[in-house]
């Protein structure tokens, strides 16, 4: 019974010192229609500009998503959900398939919307966007 009660302290320890730092974040919401129509099910993330994701570098750590809703609309969650993004200037790639979680998975959008550096989206900073969204 000692060797549980040791074992228990240990990850208690442990899991103390590994706590995540959180950045304060800001409520965002957006909507994303492809031709017209509500984009529902697609997912948006947002990239900090001063990162490089691309195949070679793939995202590390937490980053600001939502999941579009049926009407288009999304709000951004970073730690739990709907709590925004901290402050920053990001650029946005989506995420958009029919058949998800399989090897089939239709994309629904061309792929370079998958990269936030040729989605073409535009760039987004405190609310402020900068940029067309393309037709």
């Amino acid at each position: 019974m000692g060797r549980q009660v040791g074992v228990a302290l240990v990850l208690t320890i442990l899991g103390a010192g590994c706590g995540e730092t959180r950045l304060q974040v800001f409520p965002v919401k957006g909507q994303l229609l492809w031709e017209g129509q509500p984009a529902a099910g697609a997912v948006v993330y947002f990239h900090l500009t001063t990162e490089t994701v691309d195949a070679q570098n793939p995202a590390k750590g937490r980053r600001p998503w939502g999941r579009v809703a049926a009407d288009g609309t999304f709000e951004l969650t970073t730690y739990v959900k709907n709590d925004g993004a901290p402050k920053g200037r990001y650029r946005v790639s989506v995420y958009w398939v029919k058949g998800a979680g399989n090897d089939e998975a239709t994309p629904l959008l061309p792929e370079s919307f998958m990269n936030p550096a040729t989605s073409g989206l535009p760039t987004v900073e405190q609310g402020l966007v900068y940029g067309q969204v393309p037709p």
